[in-house]
């Protein structure tokens, strides 16, 4: 399945336009128009010859041309007969946001949908639809000013539940973490999970791919689209629905099969994707992934208070990465560039009156450390010698091997995170998270035969 046609659509038609702003098929509708989206968008309503100050058409029959993409928020039993209008029509592709199908019991419905679907690509029902950072195609029925959208990037994600991946874009909006695209396809009667995998493991723009999933209808086609995914991209599935009544609720969510958690997990094993075990355990982990694949689970660690260093080794230790000394060659380098009383060591603590220069010579001799394969630093932003430049500073190092930063703190803080992960340093509140996402970025390498260990 090609998804040019969904990602960059050049003309739209949103069917269920309200005059009312604030019925989902017109915030739909205005999110496309005022979003920067550039191509033409058509609205679709037989009660109205205008909307929101736009000409409306009756039918998509009486558009006058053929659309790409046909946006349907209509009530459920209206749903089949306009996609057989847009067969006929021409219109190939669609996204259904309406629910009320199969997952609230309408089984004839659920058919009816199937059977008008045929011969097209369709995404949904009961679904959030699209948001494409780059065409600024958004079906989302969330006005800007509750779901701020984030800056275009190369992750794609891809989720059953509509409510958990906006979640996922408000956290990317609000770290400044770039996205290629979104897409939620809740029942999936006609473009299932395994489709969208499979697209998104052959384009070339979109490098992770973030994955939430509650249940699938065909085990074997999902898990073939993941190995291929995985074989050409770090894939990053987030399993919910795993026990008791949780099964049940994703069950009756979007109508899906929850299955056995441990064929997902003996699934995901087979295919070398990498599970979440929380949202934020995605987000943690996407971050990373634009670093460079280590060569091995050598890991340094740089700090200006100790006892982070500490919580950052035990980390290490118990995920099984190695904290090896520093070479001759490191202390060699560092000798006369650092205070007498500061010990070089892994962990390397630069103690507190540690200046932003400290940190640059301390991290660029422990890149070069044939002993080293990774680095994590962390940083206390709050003694007086460390201030924002540190985040050029780091900027510059970054390609020669993977670096993770730590920026424990509040209000203050988060905003130096934002910094460095809008700069490509991925940055984290604590130790702990950020060894896991190196963690992480070594068990993909190593995955791929590029690590060693």
């Amino acid at each position: 399945m090609n998804m040019n046609k969904f990602l960059n659509p050049k003309s739209i038609a949103v069917v269920g336009v309200s005059s009312n702003p604030a019925k989902i098929g017109a915030v739909i509708f205005l999110n496309i128009i005022k979003g920067g989206f550039n191509g033409d968008v058509y609205a679709v309503n037989p009660k109205h010859k205008e909307v929101l100050g736009h000409p409306c058409y009756p039918s998509l029959s009486a558009l006058p041309e053929v659309v790409d993409v046909a946006v349907i928020a209509t009530p459920a039993p209206t749903v089949p007969s306009i996609l057989e209008e847009a067969k006929k029509k021409g219109i190939k592709h669609a996204v259904v946001i309406s629910g009320g199908f199969g997952e609230s019991g309408r089984k004839d419905l659920e058919e009816a949908f199937k059977k008008a679907a045929e011969g097209m690509h369709v995404i949904g029902p009961n679904c959030l639809g699209i948001y494409s950072a780059k065409s600024r195609f958004d079906t989302l029925f969330f006005p800007h000013y509750k779901l701020e959208r984030p800056p275009y990037g190369d992750i794609a994600i891809i989720s059953q539940s509509g409510g958990v991946g906006s979640a996922f874009l408000s956290l990317a909006s609000k770290n400044g973490l770039g996205m290629h695209s979104f897409v939620s396809y809740g029942n999936a009667y006609n473009i299932d999970e395994s489709d969208l995998i499979k697209a998104y493991g052959a384009m070339n723009e979109a490098k992770i791919i973030l994955m939430y999933v509650e249940g699938v209808g065909d085990g074997r086609k999902f898990t073939s689209a993941l190995t291929y995914a995985a074989s050409k991209k770090p894939v990053i599935v987030l399993k919910a629905g795993k026990e008791g009544k949780a099964k049940k609720a994703a069950t009756t969510h979007t109508g899906a099969l929850a299955g056995d958690y441990l064929a997902y997990k003996a699934a995901f094993k087979k295919a070398g994707v990498l599970e979440a075990y929380s949202l934020e355990d995605m987000f943690d982990m996407a971050k990373i992934f634009n670093q460079p694949l280590p060569k091995g689970k050598r890991l340094g660690i740089i700090t200006n208070g100790g006892g982070f260093g500490v919580m950052a080794t035990d980390a290490a230790m118990k995920l099984g990465l190695e904290m090896p000394s520093l070479s001759k060659q490191t202390l060699d380098e560092i000798k006369g560039k650092i205070p007498e009383y500061v010990t070089p060591a892994n962990p390397f603590d630069v103690v507190a009156d540690a200046d932003v220069s400290r940190y640059r010579e301390v991290l660029r001799a422990m890149l070069k450390d044939p002993n080293i394969d990774m680095v994590l630093v962390n940083i206390l932003f709050q003694p007086p010698a460390i201030n924002s430049a540190v985040v050029e500073e780091l900027t510059s190092f970054l390609g020669s091997k993977p670096i993770a930063v730590v920026v424990p703190g509040g209000e203050v803080e988060a905003r130096l995170r934002q910094m460095l992960t809008m700069s490509g340093i991925p940055s984290y509140p604590y130790p702990e998270k950020g060894v896991q996402a190196l963690y992480a970025l070594y068990k993909y390498s190593k995955a791929r035969g590029i690590a060693k260990g």
